[in-house]
């Protein structure tokens, strides 16, 4: 919105104290995934998860930190929040309300009038987890970008700036004989990298023996290699009883109601509600493979909703529905 939304303390703390549970619990899950520990969530969903990497089994991140930085898809309804998603793959969005803020101090001074602002400056936050990523003392650290053909190019840009890192794409880095992470910096030369803040999904696409540096103790990431497990959304289903397994805790919200089709029984009574649902594929993210049957028009809706029946039918392991 062009007015910014104004969120008050006490939802403020709420929101602060449910992101902060979620990522515990679900960055003990990750642990538990790859110490070949077993979990709550069945092993056939985790192992047939398209976002599993076998071979980061027994690679851990330092303090077992899988999760430096976590979105979560919130939705208000006037009354509470609920978290709808989990993002923990490359999560976007920190710095447009950091830009919309520095535009509300600049030109909309009138909005601010008896209000007591926050401070908001998240990437001091993040600065100080990718330094905690790496046990050098003096890390040489760097933001990866897919470029300017990305949605999310300007963040990157910006993000780098305030952190006072460098910005590299794939044709910057490159893997050295020794095995570690090397750039050419203007004005620095040829530099080995310790820290990783990447912001690409398919590492040895973008820079080949990425992973294998990460396994080899060469580098670090973040996000962590691996956390794509947890971004599932049929794990999504299971966070709940992951923070009651892990942390002992009451989720301090609720999540919307959602339906796992792997279970018998949900996949029933989704089928006989779909037209009141929101569908999600499995590995879907930023809208990609949502539908929401009750959008479309009367016309096109009942062919729209046989084909879902069906899709989810046949392959039930793809889907979740709230």
């Amino acid at each position: 919105d062009f007015v910014p939304t104004i969120i008050n303390e006490e939802n403020s703390q709420t929101i602060q104290d449910v992101i902060e549970q979620r990522a515990k619990a679900l960055n003990m899950f990750l642990t538990d995934v790859y110490s070949e520990e077993k979990t709550i969530v069945p092993d056939d969903l985790i192992f047939g998860s398209e976002y599993f990497n076998p071979d980061l089994v027994g690679h851990l991140p330092r303090n077992n930190i899988f999760i430096q930085v976590y979105g979560a898809d919130l939705l208000y309804n006037g009354k509470t929040f609920y978290v709808i998603e989990d993002n923990l793959r490359v999560p976007s969005g920190v710095t447009y309300a950091v830009k919309i803020r520095e535009i509300c101090d600049r030109y909309l001074k009138v909005i601010r009038k008896g209000y007591k602002l926050e401070s908001y400056q998240p990437w001091i936050h993040l600065y100080n987890a990718m330094k905690d990523a790496t046990a050098t003392k003096d890390p040489f650290m760097v933001l990866l970008t897919d470029g300017p053909i990305g949605a999310a190019y300007f963040e990157h840009m910006y993000l780098a700036k305030l952190m006072g890192i460098p910005l590299v794409e794939a044709g910057d880095i490159y893997v050295t004989d020794s095995g570690h992470i090397a750039a050419k910096i203007p004005g620095e030369g040829e530099v080995q990298i310790d820290v990783i803040y990447r912001r690409v999904e398919d590492l040895d696409i973008f820079v080949p023996g990425l992973t294998k540096a990460y396994i080899d103790g060469k580098i670090a990431l973040v996000n962590a290699p691996g956390t794509g497990v947890a971004d599932d959304k049929i794990v999504y289903s299971y966070v709940p009883q992951l923070i009651r397994h892990y942390l002992s805790e009451e989720p301090i919200l609720e999540q919307p109601k959602s339906y796992n089709p792997t279970v018998p029984s949900e996949l029933e009574s989704a089928l006989q509600n779909i037209e009141n649902l929101v569908v999600k594929e499995r590995g879907g993210y930023g809208g990609i493979g949502t539908v929401i049957p009750r959008d479309h028009p009367e016309s096109k809706k009942k062919e729209l909703i046989t084909k879902l029946k069906q899709s989810i039918t046949e392959d039930p392991d793809n889907y979740l529905l709230q």
